[in-house]
């Protein structure tokens, strides 16, 4: 992880790196490519509007990730 200014799940534990994913409700997708989704979520707590990055994990994911 990066601290309290990361990512939101960044840090990947035994959930596939979904970990502190449930203090975000999504609020609407925003756009999408060849990789994923990009979706706009709401910190539940702060009420924060973030956009976060949905990566399908697949074959061709991996061969690009170090």
């Amino acid at each position: 992880g990066q601290g309290q200014g990361g990512a939101a799940g960044d840090a990947r534990g035994a959930d596939g790196g979904r970990e502190g994913m449930e203090k975000y409700e999504a609020v609407r997708d925003i756009g999408s490519g060849n990789f994923g989704v990009a979706r706009l979520m709401r910190n539940r707590e702060t009420r924060e509007l973030v956009a976060v990055k949905c990566i399908e994990r697949g074959h061709r994911v991996r061969s690009f990730v170090f």
